[in-house]
C-alpha cells in the first residue's frame, strides 16, 4: 500500500481523511471535556473558559487546528526540500501523533502552542544564508512568547532556541539580546494587561509557582497506552538516528534545517517532568515525529518491506490506542 500511497495523492487524501474520522468521530459522539489547567497557560484558559461547557465546538476547533498545522507542516517541509518525497505523509503522521490517544481528541494547550511553534520554526529556516537574520531571530522569539503563553511548560523550547546559535554560529551579544527582548515581549504585554486589570500579583505568584512545579509522574496503569507508548518511542528513536546517519550527505543548507526540525526534541524531554515521564505526552513530540518518520518510510531500501510494516504499524497502532482504550 505504501507504494501506492507514495505515488497517489487521491488516495493520499482518501486515508488522511478516513483516519481522520477514525480518531476523532468518538469525540463529536461522546464528548471529550478540555483539559484541567494545570499550569500557567493565559491564552488556553481564555478559550477553555468560552469552550468548557461546549466539548463538541471544542473539539471541532481542536480538529480544524490540527488539520491547518498538518498541512501548514506539510508545505514547509516541501518548500524547504526537508522532505526527500513530495506527498502528505508529514500531515498524516502529524495528525496521527497529536491523535494518539482518546483524550487528545479535544483543544489542549499543545494543540493551541503548535500554531505559534510552527511558525517560529519557519523563520528560523535558512534559505541560503548561514547567519540568523534580526527580525527573522526577533519574530522568532516572540512567536515562541506566544506558545509560552498557550502552555507554560513550552517554556522549554528556549533552550533548543539559543541552541539554533550554535547552529548559525551566531555568537554576538546583539543576537542574544534580540532573542530575549522578542521571548519577553508577549509576556510584558500579558503583564500590562494584568497590571490594568489588577491581577499583576496573581498571575506573578501562578507564574513563578508553576515555572518551578515539576513531578516525576509515571502512569502505567493502562497496558495497552504502555505497548503504544514504547511503539512510537522506538519508531521515533528509530527514525532520529535513521536521519543523523545521512545528514553528512545532504547540503549545508539543509543541515541546518534538518537540525532546526530535530531540536525540539531537546524541549520536549524537558517538558516531560511537566507532565508524565512515561507515558509520554506524544502531543509534544508532533512536530520532529511527522518530519523525521516521514524521512525514515521515504527512505529507499533493497527490503521494500521493512517500509510497508514501518506504515502498517504507526497507522495501525494509533488506531488501536483509541479503540481499545475507552
Amino acid at each position: 500500500m505504501l507504494k501506492a500511497f507514495r505515488h497517489n495523492t487521491l488516495l493520499q487524501l482518501v486515508v488522511i481523511l478516513l483516519i481522520t474520522v477514525i480518531l476523532w468521530m468518538k469525540a463529536f459522539v461522546v464528548p471529550v471535556e478540555m483539559r484541567p489547567i494545570h499550569y500557567f497557560s493565559p491564552i488556553y484558559t481564555l478559550l477553555q473558559s468560552f469552550l468548557i461547557h461546549l466539548p463538541r465546538l471544542a473539539s471541532a476547533i481542536a480538529l480544524l487546528l490540527i488539520l491547518v498545522e498538518g498541512i501548514w507542516l506539510n508545505i514547509i517541509l516541501s518548500n524547504n526540500k526537508l522532505t526527500k518525497i513530495n506527498w502528505l505523509m508529514p500531515t498524516l503522521l502529524f495528525i496521527l501523533a497529536i491523535s494518539w490517544s482518546n483524550e487528545s481528541a479535544t483543544l489542549s494547550p499543545m494543540i493551541l502552542a503548535c500554531l505559534p511553534l510552527l511558525a517560529a520554526l519557519t523563520q528560523l529556516l535558512t534559505s541560503g544564508n548561514t547567519n540568523l537574520e534580526v527580525d527573522k531571530n526577533f519574530n522568532a522569539a516572540f512567536l515562541l512568547g506566544i506558545a509560552t503563553l498557550c502552555y507554560l511548560p513550552v517554556a522549554a523550547y528556549i533552550v533548543p532556541f539559543f541552541l539554533v546559535f550554535v547552529t548559525y554560529k551566531s555568537y554576538h551579544w546583539r543576537d542574544i539580546i534580540v532573542a530575549i527582548l522578542g521571548i519577553t515581549a508577549p509576556i510584558f504585554l500579558m503583564l500590562i494587561y494584568s497590571f490594568l486589570t489588577d491581577k499583576l500579583e496573581y498571575y506573578y505568584i501562578l507564574f513563578i509557582h508553576d515555572i518551578v512545579d515539576v513531578h516525576l509522574n509515571f502512569d502505567t496503569s493502562n497496558l495497552v497506552g504502555v505497548v503504544t507508548n514504547i511503539i512510537f518511542i522506538m519508531f521515533l528513536l528509530w527514525a532520529l538516528f535513521s536521519q543523523f546517519s545521512t545528514i553528512n550527505d545532504t547540503t549545508i543548507q539543509q543541515r541546518i534545517n534538518t537540525i532546526i526540525f530535530t531540536l525540539p526534541l531537546v524541549a520536549i524531554l524537558l517538558m516531560l517532568p511537566y507532565d508524565n515521564i512515561f507515558t509520554i505526552n506524544t502531543q509534544f513530540a508532533a512536530i520532529p515525529f511527522a518530519f523525521i518518520s516521514n524521512n525514515l518510510l521515504a527512505t529507499e531500501r533493497k527490503r521494500l518491506w521493512i517500509n510497508e510494516l514501518l506504515f502498517w504499524i504507526i497507522l495501525i497502532t494509533p488506531l488501536a490506542s483509541n479503540i481499545l482504550i475507552s
